[in-house]
């Protein structure tokens, strides 16, 4: 894959969670040597902005591992290439986490992209482990140091998925999509973004309030025509939420959940 550049205008659909197990919880595995690493190819459907990426960990040694997150792109070679993100968190066990990479900007073609992570950070008995469900459908893929191989050793997938936007595009004279308002991860936990789609220059309003009406988050700002990101960063404490969004005449509400 390489990177999107339009020609046409494009503009996003919906969010969409690309995933390939079936989010049964069943067991969980892990790799033995630092130099290992493990992912689980996830088709994309068309042109593509990669906003996030969800692990579902897990703790059997009691030993809290970190987790080094990883995403590679498919170079158009049927297996995980070059590496487009990276990082190391301190995660919840037992629960989905979101890693928010929407700010690296990462969009590809369609085809496939690989989430998963590496061994690398592994001191002694301190083993990463991820759980995966109950049937294998052949999309693991494990790096032994040296080539990716297609892994067949854990009897199920990895509960390992990605958030995009899919882009289509708008040919010149058709009309311009209406306005927009989606939040992701909705329900979950950490940093809240919502996206907002403005057909044309207007000023928009956003107001965050918890279910006593009180102000947790405002924004009044003139936003350009396009699709704009804006990301809540403090993590919002347990419980619903609604969302009020003004863009010009239009005004959307959304409930949102914290985990």
């Amino acid at each position: 894959m390489i990177n999107l550049l339009p020609i046409l205008l494009l503009f996003p659909q919906e969010t969409e969670t690309l995933r390939v197990d079936d989010g049964t919880p069943y067991n969980w595995g892990g790799n033995d040597f630092s130099e290992w690493r493990e992912a689980v190819s996830l088709p994309v459907p068309d042109s593509a902005w990669v906003l996030g990426l969800l692990f579902y960990p897990a703790n059997p040694n009691g030993l809290n591992p970190k987790l080094h997150y990883c995403l590679w792109d498919d170079d158009d070679g049927g297996n995980p290439g070059t590496l487009l993100a990276e990082g190391v968190i301190n995660p919840s066990y037992d629960s989905w986490n979101y890693i928010n990479i929407s700010g690296q900007n990462i969009t590809v073609n369609k085809g496939w992209i690989y989430p998963g992570w590496s061994s690398e950070d592994q001191r002694g008995d301190t083993v990463y482990f991820n759980w995966h469900d109950t049937f294998l459908d052949g999309y693991n893929w494990w790096y032994d140091g040296v080539l990716w191989h297609q892994d067949d050793g854990f009897p199920g997938d990895f509960l390992i998925r990605a958030v995009a936007e899919v882009y289509y595009a708008v040919e010149e004279g058709e009309p311009i999509p209406e306005a927009t308002l989606s939040v992701y991860p909705n329900p979950g936990s950490g940093p809240l973004n919502i996206r907002l789609r403005v057909p044309e220059d207007s000023r928009t309003s956003l107001v965050l309030t918890d279910m006593l009406g009180r102000n947790v988050f405002r924004l009044e700002e003139y936003l350009r025509a396009g699709t704009h990101i804006i990301t809540i960063t403090s993590s919002l404490p347990r419980g619903a939420y609604i969302l009020r969004a003004e863009m010009g005449n239009k005004v959307f509400t959304e409930r949102i959940i914290a985990e």
